[in-house]
């Protein structure tokens, strides 16, 4: 639906939403072992609904336990329900807590439902000119709809209801809708309504004599006798059923706009719940990152600000470094720029080789490289770095001897679980320090529109450059911790670390290649191809493309007539896979020759 004009005042049903979720969704446990089905589908559907209505105003009201005025009217209302189940209870604490953390206030009111909290708040916002959009799937709430009250049920990707929908989907508008259901009754909540009265004479009888009030006084009007009867006989029923239908819009409750003001989740919050809850998808988004952690990052921007740089590394011993490059192939790359970290939360960026006018200085790559010489070569510097046998073979290209490594976040990644698909820093953050690093991929793009980091602004290749070099000195820091306690500190320490500097020699030595004997042997190979193919040219009949399973499945199966052993997924196609070839292989000569 279109964004109202008008202030919006989003009411959320709560306690609806809470079982659809319950019932959407099973067999999810956090950490602890305890269910989180409800609250992940709860959470889930909040989320999107705040993302796509970006409301003024928001809350969301739920059920509490124990009787409400209705019991009081009748005791057996909503008697048919079964209690709520176990595993659910556990999780509605969760479910609030949520709702506050991603920016919804919560309202409960003992004695009454949450419809009547939501009817009472939706009335006081009217009042104040204010659109409300009420997210429930109980049709109850079609009797609060007017111009500027409507209904969204998010089931089936979301059904708006304003006056004309309400008319449609129940038959009545909505100012008849607490009559139909007195007199039809609702067997959810066990309201009775007149007996021998459905839901289509309910309709009927509304529609055409106006109100509930107008049958009761002239019955003798009723066209159909059963249904005079059944509302001369059941009169107080019907009027009890439309008290227990109403929806109570005077609740003891204030509306406080600045309370219900939406101003976004609360990302400390979020993180803290998700992270006990074991969301890991939702943890990676609320995770602290260089926008909630106090940094000090600095860019290095004039030769005496390098010099005393380089004199720090020097003092410090013991520092990380990340090179900046344009790609990941470390014997052509180019530097870009170099980022340092001699503490937590703190880094430093050397620009060499910018090239965007939005940066006010890119110092010459030779220059800068000179002056960081002596600190990258020091001996008695301990260098942390993430894959240091890469970061080595990039400075060994442009004239620098990194001195010895002292640790390798991406070695001991490997060491701690070499089963893991990648190694990257930003996971290791995450993993390590709950902290969501800024990507590659989230500042310059991906793919043939990706932007090279020489164009970027320079606070934002500043703000990511020296986040790598802080973090690969934090994360090194807990990693030895968990080498330590998985015993495995002296394996990395003595066989993997000393490893880099054997590797690096031997990648950038290479391999000693006879040109001349790889191409005897290319040509030897082209001549046995050249009669392979003239080979099956001559069992084919005439020439085609080999490689096209097009060509090659015309000439098998149309020309030569061979069986047909399966049929490609898309195309339907005979099959030319390897396997269906070895097969006809066994009784024709052609196919064994093109797997040849």
């Amino acid at each position: 639906m279109k964004k109202a004009l008008r202030p919006q005042l989003l009411l959320i049903d709560g306690s609806a939403q809470m079982y659809r979720a319950y019932h959407a969704l099973t067999g999810l446990t956090g950490p602890d072992g305890q269910p989180t089905n409800a609250v992940y589908g709860f959470v889930t559907m909040l989320r999107k609904l705040l993302d796509d209505q970006k409301p003024d105003y928001v809350a969301a009201a739920f059920d509490l336990p124990g009787p409400t005025f209705r019991e009081e009217i009748d005791p057996n209302y909503k008697a048919n329900r079964a209690a709520t189940p176990d595993d659910l209870v556990e999780q509605i604490p969760s479910i609030h807590e949520a709702c506050e953390a991603l920016g919804v206030p919560v309202f409960t009111l003992s004695g009454y439902e949450a419809d009547d909290v939501i009817g009472t708040l939706t009335r006081q916002a009217s009042s104040k000119k204010i659109d409300v959009v009420i997210v429930t799937s109980d049709k109850d709430f079609f009797q609060l709809v007017n111009k500027n009250i409507t209904v969204f049920n998010p089931r089936d990707h979301g059904t708006w209801y304003d006056i004309a929908g309400v008319e449609k989907k129940f038959g009545a508008r909505p100012d008849q809708v607490i009559d139909v259901l007195a007199l039809m009754g609702d067997a959810v909540d066990n309201v009775k309504g007149v007996p021998g009265i459905g839901e289509k004479g309910a309709r009927t009888l509304i529609g055409k004599h106006g109100s509930l009030d107008d049958l009761l006084e002239h019955p003798e009007e009723i066209a159909k006798p059963s249904h005079r009867t059944a509302l001369t006989e059941h009169a107080d029923l019907a009027r009890q059923s439309r008290e227990l239908v109403t929806i109570n819009t005077e609740a003891p409750i204030d509306l406080d706009l600045e309370h219900l003001q939406f101003v976004g989740p609360s990302q400390t919050r979020c993180f803290d719940l998700f992270s006990k809850l074991g969301f890991r998808k939702l943890i990676v988004e609320y995770a602290p990152n260089v926008d909630t952690i106090k940094t000090s990052y600095r860019t290095i921007t004039t030769i005496d600000d390098l010099r005393s740089l380089s004199n720090e590394l020097l003092q410090v011993k013991r520092f990380a470094v990340y090179v900046l490059t344009d790609t990941s192939i470390a014997m052509r790359t180019e530097i870009i720029g170099l980022a340092f970290s001699t503490t937590p939360r703190s880094g430093y960026y050397v620009p060499c080789m910018h090239t965007s006018l939005a940066l006010p200085v890119a110092f010459r790559r030779t220059e800068a490289l000179e002056i960081l010489k002596p600190a990258l070569e020091n001996p008695a510097s301990s260098i942390v770095g993430h894959d240091l046998k890469w970061t080595s073979i990039v400075l060994r290209q442009h004239g620098i001897q990194l001195a010895k490594p002292a640790d390798d976040t991406m070695l001991a990644s490997y060491v701690l679980d070499s089963t893991r698909s990648a190694h990257r820093i930003e996971n290791a953050a995450l993993d390590t320090l709950t902290y969501q690093a800024i990507t590659d991929e989230s500042i310059r793009g991906k793919g043939a529109k990706a932007k090279s980091f020489t164009e970027l602004p320079l606070e934002v290749v500043l703000s990511f450059a020296a986040e790598r070099a802080d973090l690969i000195l934090q994360v090194m820091d807990a990693f030895k911790n968990s080498l330590e306690r998985e015993s495995l500190s002296d394996l990395y320490r003595d066989l993997e670390l000393p490893l880099i500097q054997t590797l690096v020699d031997i990648e950038l030595a290479g391999v000693r290649i006879d040109s001349k004997q790889l191409k005897e042997q290319s040509n030897r190979l082209e001549s046995k191809l050249s009669k392979l193919r003239d080979r099956i040219y001559e069992l084919a009949g005439e020439a085609f493309n080999i490689n096209s399973p097009k060509q090659l499945g015309e000439i098998l199966f149309e020309k030569l007539k061979l069986p047909t052993l399966k049929r490609t997924g898309k195309t339907k196609a005979p099959s030319t896979a390897v396997d269906v070839l070895e097969e006809l292989a066994i009784t024709h000569k052609l196919p064994r020759l093109v797997l040849d």
